[in-house]
């Protein structure tokens, strides 16, 4: 079995750590000290458990992710929330050389 291809039970499973990483985050993206606005990616963004509550709170996100399942929950939990940023399927392999982000999100489970 592969946690990944059960994006609802991997939320169910992680969702009740990130509270402070959440809050982390936040605070270091909005630091007044940022002279641009912050424009997120988040490699391996899986179910969105981080890249939704980031783009609610007005930073644009960007993610992917190479498993279909993760992605169409996230497609899923995005409409159900009215998020809109963008993602897509490809892996680490296949970076677009011209990316608009100036700041990653790495997040390991």
């Amino acid at each position: 079995m592969n946690w990944y291809d059960l994006p609802k039970y991997y939320d169910v499973s992680f969702s009740h750590e990130m509270q402070d990483e959440l809050a982390f985050l936040k605070k270091v993206f909005s630091r007044p000290s940022r002279r641009q606005p912050v424009r997120l990616l988040e490699p391996a963004c899986g179910s969105g458990r981080l890249i939704i509550p980031l783009a609610h709170a007005g930073f644009d996100c960007t993610g992917f992710d190479q498993n279909p399942a993760t992605l169409d929950y996230l497609k899923k939990n995005c409409n159900v929330n009215d998020c809109m940023h963008e993602y897509s399927r490809q892996t680490w392999r296949i970076l677009p050389s011209a990316r608009k982000e100036n700041l990653t999100v790495l997040s390991a489970r």
